[in-house]
């Protein structure tokens, strides 16, 4: 009973998730296999009081098998849309040089429960799979996802050109 409420309440409440996943290449095998397709994260909030999300990673992709897929799910009935902006960022791991993380952002709006934000075509899984890729050390990846709610009522008064930049940022 504890592990199912420790396991519920979410990781953080200012909208990041820092996600260390391990045994990356046994993931990518059960996912290419049809064993598991697919690895939740924990869930965590875009404010203290803010609606609660989880991401979704596909190893074998989601739509596509060459690629490795990464979304953020909207959790927990609510009233309204959410209208956020999101950041996914696979971490460099490689110490020995200027750090290259991989990054991609979206904005869109999740409106029912279930539905979701995010890249089908994140990374390539080649990627992932070479021999000393500065992504995976020791069989594990930190992938940092960053989620802002975009107010409406803020923006609804300014210009849609000021609207458009400012949710570009995450």
């Amino acid at each position: 009973m504890l592990q199912i409420e420790s396991e519920s309440r979410p990781v953080s409440t200012d909208g990041s998730l820092v996600w260390h996943i391990d045994k990356i290449s046994d993931k990518i095998k059960d996912a290419t296999n049809g064993n598991k397709p697919y690895v939740n994260s924990r869930p965590f909030q875009i404010s203290i009081n803010g609606r609660r999300v989880w991401a979704r990673i596909y190893f074998n992709g989601k739509t596509d098998h060459k690629f490795i897929s990464v979304h953020v799910h909207r959790n927990l009935p609510d009233d309204g849309i959410f209208d956020a902006a999101v950041k996914f960022v696979l971490i460099d791991q490689n110490t020995s040089h200027s750090p290259q993380h991989y990054t991609e952002s979206c904005n869109g709006k999740m409106d029912v429960v279930g539905s979701c934000l995010g890249f089908d075509t994140f990374i390539d899984q080649k990627m992932l799979r070479e021999e000393g890729n500065r992504y995976v050390r020791d069989d594990s990846i930190y992938l940092l996802i960053y989620v802002k709610q975009i107010d409406q009522e803020k923006l609804a008064k300014l210009p849609k050109y000021v609207q458009d930049v400012l949710k570009t940022f995450v």
